[in-house]
């Protein structure tokens, strides 16, 4: 492997409404192996609203925020 991705959970919750919503905030880096040399570090947060306020609404939510925030980092990997 040439890069090192590595991340930490800044958020992750639920937040009780009305509406209830689900919050989740990671910050990546990308590394490159060979020197040590920061490619890419940034904050990535998503908020969306539970279809309701079940714990599986919530789990479901928290799924489509991850999703986006994966989205957003593979743009920023494909700039790098």
């Amino acid at each position: 492997a040439n890069y090192v991705i590595s991340g930490k959970i800044r958020r992750l919750e639920r937040v009780d409404g009305p509406p209830t919503r689900s919050v989740i905030e990671l910050e990546l880096a990308v590394r490159r192996i060979k020197g040590e040399k920061l490619l890419l570090l940034r904050t990535y947060r998503d908020e969306v609203q539970a279809a309701d306020s079940t714990v599986r609404a919530t789990v479901d939510a928290l799924n489509a925020s991850l999703n986006k925030i994966y989205a957003k980092f593979l743009a920023d990997l494909s700039k790098i």
